[in-house]
């Protein structure tokens, strides 16, 4: 069934009622592992039994949302038992009056954005795919295009429940906002990938629905104007989604609609929402600078799907870098032959390859070495976020660096077993 015996644990979690133990039999390949087994406790009570369970016999799980990111983390070591969150779901409370929701974590992002609608208010977070969770969007802490308007995923959240390895029930934070001292511990969860803490649910601040929205599309030359004209949409009162991406790139999605110019090889799309009289005045202040035609507000969701780059057999990286190194970047990548999607600020890459290994079976080192040389130029802190299952062996795609020693202290300190996500996170902790 699998290529290690059977789990010490297995005996327990199957008898215990709310767990949603079951055998999985061929084992499912996940995060690198052959997984035999799979929990879904419930409720937060059940899983806080499940972990118990876990902890007592040290035995290792793969946490999971709706599994959408986990070509972005590392392989995870010697594990066969999923646990997985969508079990976990619900919305417990969406306040209209005050604008805020308590929701599980293995509720849909769908499913909140559709409820907060209802209740007249916008959740602050883009789903990526129709398969995001709650509880991992918070786990990978990942944006969308829309980010620059709604803000990161841990500024709109005001608290989180989570289980610990051990099988403690913990929470920080609330629904209203204080003022109080001390590390805000959600912070700390948020983004962690699930090598801390299981996640319960977690309240998270709604935006209020704005007034008028408008979308556009730009083409733009391979010029430093153009990539100054980028970043400056991104400052404009109302825009709260500025997303600039190769032509390439951009031509392989039908919501985009049309080149607005022939033969230009950059793509702007923006986003401005808010009041109708700030709204028209950006939208026409944009319209003045180049070629432009109005697109789908559906063009911006189409957008979140281009950022994965659904492709299994390629790479994708996301380089994190000044403003002022934008253009030399995004250059630098398209001539490399990367397709390339940027949100100009705050300034994050994100470049995809999708090579022929049949005609060049050694072309991921050129393709890394050649990331690294362009990272390097423009001071670029950068991540892998999708590989070749081949190429998971013996790299961290996280790549810690300085941060790994802080970063392997709070493993220890949280998960001392090396029970969750064993492997998956940054230095392969």
């Amino acid at each position: 069934m699998s290529d290690f015996s059977e789990p010490a644990a297995v005996a327990e979690l199957e008898s215990l009622s709310g767990s949603g133990f079951k055998r999985t039999d061929p084992p499912c390949v996940w995060a690198g592992s052959s997984l035999g087994y799979e929990v879904g406790p419930e409720s937060p009570e059940k899983l806080a039994e499940v972990m118990k369970i876990l902890s007592a016999h040290a035995e290792p799980v793969l946490v999971t949302g709706g599994t959408t990111q986990l070509d972005s983390i590392n392989a995870v070591r010697k594990t066969q038992i999923r646990l997985s969150c969508r079990p976990l779901s619900g919305i417990d409370e969406c306040d209209s009056a005050d604008g805020v929701m308590r929701a599980r974590a293995g509720t849909s992002i769908e499913e909140m954005t559709r409820v907060a609608a209802e209740a007249g208010w916008v959740l602050p977070m883009d789903t990526l795919s129709e398969a995001s969770t709650l509880g991992g969007a918070l786990a990978t802490g990942m944006g969308g295009p829309r980010r620059l308007g709604f803000g990161a995923v841990r500024d709109n959240v005001l608290g989180i429940e989570t289980t610990l390895a051990t099988g403690e029930r913990t929470h920080c934070g609330a629904r209203v906002v204080k003022n109080v001292t001390g590390y805000d511990m959600a912070k700390l969860y948020i983004g962690s990938f699930g090598s801390l803490a299981v996640l319960e649910g977690a309240w998270i601040r709604l935006k209020p629905k704005v007034e008028s929205v408008n979308s556009l599309a730009l083409s733009l030359e391979e010029n430093e104007e153009s990539f100054r004209l980028a970043i400056a949409a991104s400052r404009r009162t109302s825009t709260r989604a500025v997303v600039l991406l190769s032509e390439t790139l951009a031509s392989q999605s039908p919501e985009l609609g049309p080149q607005p110019k022939k033969s230009a090889p950059w793509r702007l799309i923006v986003e401005c929402g808010g009041d109708e009289v700030v709204t028209q005045h950006d939208s026409h202040w944009l319209s003045e600078k180049a070629t432009s035609q109005a697109v789908s507000p559906k063009a911006m969701d189409a957008l979140g799907s281009l950022q994965r780059f659904p492709r299994p057999e390629g790479l994708r990286v996301r380089l994190h870098l000044l403003p002022s190194d934008l253009g030399i970047a995004c250059r630098q990548l398209r001539k490399g032959g990367f397709d390339v999607l940027a949100y100009p600020e705050p300034t994050v890459v994100y470049a995809s390859l999708c090579a022929d290994s049949e005609s060049d079976p050694d072309w991921l080192p050129g393709a890394l070495a050649m990331i690294e040389g362009i990272a390097s130029r423009v001071k670029a802190n950068w991540v892998i976020e999708s590989l070749p299952p081949s190429g998971y062996q013996g790299r961290d795609v996280f790549r810690a660096g300085e941060t790994l020693p802080l970063m392997r202290t709070l493993k220890e300190q949280f998960d001392p077993k090396s029970i969750l996500n064993r492997g998956c996170f940054a230095g392969n902790l």
